[in-house]
């Protein structure tokens, strides 16, 4: 917990609560993306991403990792409830818990960038298996810089926890390198 001089901050905390939900929605679309590309039914790509097929896990594993990131940054986006009892001999009665809000947002987030990860490894996933598949120059650039920093296409079933981090910390360091650009430090958005 951290302390702030200003116990209520009603404006401050809306806002966090806003980002919070925002970030839902976000994470929201990014995990029925890796659904997708992982269904049964696609034209191209083969079930689970996996090019060994049979009963192979594939990206499985990554879609359920994805789905419980999800449920805790959900979890991380209800807001704390008010009521109650008033503090400082009822100077202070009501509070707006801003900083637990931003505690809050911080961890939402930490799941965030984990599931934008899981996309990035998926959509890369996609686009190695995928023959013919067409690609957007930027998500090639992703498929690069994931591949890049020691993410290997996955041939046989593997381990995918220790992938799924050094994706998140070579798209974080993108990310990083944009915002310097817009004048922004890596820290205002982990």
């Amino acid at each position: 917990l951290e302390s702030t001089a200003n116990f209520f901050n009603p404006e401050l905390a809306n806002a966090l609560r806003s980002v919070n939900a925002a970030t839902v929605d976000c994470a929201q679309s990014s995990v029925q993306r890796i659904q997708k590309l992982m269904g049964p039914g696609h034209p191209v790509l083969p079930r689970a991403l996996s090019p060994a097929g049979g009963t192979a896990a594939g990206m499985v594993p990554l879609q359920k990792t994805a789905n419980a990131l999800l449920a805790e940054l959900m979890d991380a986006a209800n807001p704390y409830v008010g009521g109650l009892p008033p503090v400082s001999e009822s100077v202070e009665d009501m509070t707006s818990f801003t900083m637990l809000h931003a505690a809050k947002l911080r961890r939402a987030l930490a799941s965030f960038n984990l599931i934008v990860a899981a996309e990035g490894i998926a959509a890369s996933q996609a686009l190695d298996v995928g023959e013919g598949s067409k690609a957007a120059s930027i998500s090639k650039q992703v498929r690069d810089r994931i591949r890049d920093s020691g993410v290997s296409m996955l041939v046989d079933d593997r381990p995918l926890a220790p992938d799924l981090e050094i994706a998140r910390d070579a798209l974080l360091d993108v990310s990083s390198a944009a915002s310097e650009d817009f004048g922004t430090d890596r820290d205002g958005f982990n």
